[in-house]
């Protein structure tokens, strides 16, 4: 919630699009999360980065094609997107919020930041959700994880900050460079 209210002060993000994007993927998370556990790891890990190697894929031709810009206007849609990117946290912890920002910015036309602030109305409440659930069922390091998660947070200023000075077009470049970085990375591991 921290990074969120971070994003929507500094780029004033829709607070009722942010609400419909959290409340639906509440929905959608804790049936995903209680399939996920059940599921191989393995299997999970490599599809989790076939789908960020098609997402960036996908950002990268919009990006360098310059797909036309339309005005982001509420729409129904965005509860979609956020039962998908539920889904998707449910099934792969974050994934929600690489799922999130590409869809907002390929198909709505926000901008890039507008929609990170957005993505992560989504990933706050369902993380939640679905670290329980992985709790429960025994697989949350959480050695590992609690120093993560307040590295994190410590960083979160100064992520914002520094993605506020890219442009547009360098910052969807780069959010595609760190998703085909984690595709990669999480295939080797596979």
């Amino acid at each position: 919630m921290w990074a969120f209210s971070r994003y929507r002060r500094r780029f004033g993000v829709d607070v009722r699009m942010a609400a419909t994007i959290a409340g639906s993927a509440l929905i959608a998370t804790y049936p995903t999360a209680r399939l996920a556990t059940a599921l191989d790891p393995h299997v999970l890990r490599l599809a989790f980065a076939v789908l960020l190697a098609v997402i960036a894929a996908t950002v990268a031709y919009h990006t360098w094609r310059g797909g036309a810009r339309v005005e982001a206007r509420p729409t129904r849609a965005w509860g979609w997107i956020a039962i998908v990117g539920g889904c998707f946290s449910g099934f792969f912890g974050v994934g929600g919020a690489f799922v999130a920002p590409p869809l907002l910015t390929t198909f709505f036309g926000l901008r890039q930041l507008e929609a990170q602030g957005l993505a992560l109305a989504l990933v706050s409440p369902s993380a939640l959700i679905a670290l329980l659930d992985y709790a429960e069922a025994g697989r949350v390091d959480w050695l590992i994880g609690l120093p993560l998660a307040i590295g994190g947070t410590a960083a979160i200023s100064a992520g914002v900050a520094f993605a506020s000075r890219l442009p547009e077009r360098r910052m969807r470049l780069a959010f595609c460079g760190l998703l085909l970085l984690t595709a990669v990375l999480l295939a080797l591991r596979g």
